[in-house]
């Protein structure tokens, strides 16, 4: 678009000018309102920031002790449960002892192999106590009580089956039982083959 006149050009260029120094003051004026706002609510920012971060801390504390917290219940009730599983404990242990000794009395150690069973009776069970609280993982543990709970029954049945097997050896010598008259008189060979069979099982 051409124009006539040159005041008319002049006009334009004025008021495109005008307009450019306008936008540029408006955009100065935001700038500065904005960074005064930030100005003025930093310090609310940064206090609001640290409460964040205090409760954040408070709730991880809480968090904390209610994980060691004991279970809901009575306390009689859990005073009970925790004598029982003491009593569990002691009489395993014990028995670890006694079934080490059965282990090293081939071996002829002395008062040694009374050390050595000690020591396995009482590090097993504290081994195992801090794994599990180390793992602390609830999958965990429900994994070691079903291998275990299936192991107890599995040595029941085996005990059971040994235990029949037994009656029946007995039984079988009470029937074959042989009374020698002489010297000469030489007892049948009785195949007895009760011991390898009831090993894999023991």
């Amino acid at each position: 678009m051409e124009y006539e006149n040159p005041s008319e050009v002049m006009g334009e260029e004025l008021g495109c000018a005008g307009v450019e120094r306008l936008v540029d003051q408006v955009e100065a004026i935001c700038a500065h309102e904005r960074r005064r706002i930030e100005l003025a609510n930093e310090s609310k920012i940064i206090g609001l920031r640290m409460e964040l971060a205090m409760w954040a801390d408070e709730e991880h504390r809480i968090g904390e002790r209610l994980r060691l917290a004991p279970p809901p219940g009575d306390r009689r009730a859990r005073l009970r449960d925790a004598w029982l599983a003491g009593i569990v404990a002691l009489v395993l242990t014990v028995a670890g002892f006694f079934f080490s000794l059965l282990a090293f009395d081939p071996f002829r150690l002395g008062w040694k192999s009374y050390l050595y069973c000690l020591g396995i009776a009482v590090v097993s069970p504290f081994c195992v106590e801090k794994c599990l609280k180390e793992w602390d993982r609830r999958n965990l543990i429900k994994g070691a009580a079903t291998i275990a709970c299936a192991a107890a029954l599995a040595s029941l049945v085996l005990l059971a089956v040994i235990r029949g097997d037994l009656v029946g050896q007995q039984l079988k010598d009470a029937q074959t039982q042989v009374v020698i008259t002489d010297d000469t008189a030489a007892a049948p060979q009785n195949d007895n083959h009760f011991y390898e069979e009831a090993l894999p099982l023991l």
